[in-house]
């Protein structure tokens, strides 16, 4: 859950739409090189942008929105999340949580209706970092801080998939966009970070083909949507865990999917560090330290 936090906060979910290169489609751009040149011209005019996030895997879902500054000197961004868990069970009340990252800094305020009452109602806010939110991996924290620039990020990332379609005229939040689909490479946008899949926790023995991304452009050349298809990766942990045969009777997890809508372009963006004394000095819990 933290770790796709500090994905869609960061901007690691955007490159991955913008980072592919290849050659189809009859919408504005017929190349992503042409489709990457022009949104980091009109990205790199603006530095912010506001967010909404829903994110589906099976009966679980999160939803969430927030805003982003991606000035590289000094990258901040705020999000709040709701968090349903009901579908496992036990009448348990959305889970809410809030996050800000400031530079490699990050600060979660946890949900206080966690089992057991591990969360401080008085100090509800935990600080770490970005690279303590992946354990054990050789994520290069200054590269991917660096990530949240879109002209830095695609730079880095333009090598990792492919442009396979284009769907001119759809329409985003009454915004007429381009849709751009690709297919990426997850193995190399993680050794564009300096990771690997046998670093991450649980993915080692995960054989991922490439990923869907469908990215739209609107007339500014400003990212609208980002759609994210997870359901491959999702279907290998099952495998892993042992098959559907070990699911629950009625949960099916067909769904898997992150959805991103962009708004407020250019607008100033504000994130302080939360008062220190709502700060906890204790490990967050189910990190163990």
């Amino acid at each position: 859950m933290r770790k796709a936090l500090i994905t869609a906060a960061g901007g690691l979910a955007l490159a991955l739409a913008l980072s592919a290169c290849g050659g189809v489609g009859d919408g504005k751009y017929q190349d992503a090189d042409s489709l990457v040149r022009a949104a980091t011209a009109s990205t790199e005019k603006v530095k912010s942008t506001a967010f909404t996030l829903t994110m589906k895997v099976g009966p679980l879902g999160m939803t969430g929105e927030g805003a982003s500054s991606y000035d590289s000197s000094d990258p901040r961004t705020q999000m709040t999340m709701s968090i349903d868990v009901g579908a496992l069970g036990g009448g348990a009340e959305p889970m809410e949580m809030e996050a800000r990252q400031i530079g490699e800094d990050l600060y979660l305020k946890l949900p206080t209706n966690l089992p057991g009452g591990m969360v401080d109602e008085n100090k509800p806010w935990h600080k770490t970092s970005v690279a303590e939110q992946v354990p054990g991996s050789t994520l290069d924290v200054d590269r991917y801080l660096q990530s949240t620039d879109p002209s830095k990020m695609i730079e880095m990332l333009k090598e990792s998939g492919e442009l396979v379609d284009t769907e001119t005229g759809v329409s985003v939040n009454n915004r007429s966009a381009t849709k751009y689909s690709f297919e990426v490479d997850f193995q190399k946008v993680l050794e564009n970070y300096g990771g690997n899949l046998e670093s991450m926790p649980g993915m080692s023995q995960f054989d991922l083909d490439a990923i869907p991304v469908d990215i739209y452009l609107d007339e500014q050349d400003l990212p609208a949507r980002l759609y994210i298809d997870f359901r491959e990766v999702v279907e290998q942990a099952i495998e892993q865990a042992g098959g559907e045969g070990n699911l629950p009777d009625g949960v099916s997890f067909d769904e898997a999917y992150m959805q991103m809508d962009f708004t407020d372009w250019g607008n100033e963006v504000q994130v302080e560090a939360p008062p220190a004394d709502e700060i906890s000095d204790q490990p967050i819990p189910g990190m163990g330290g």
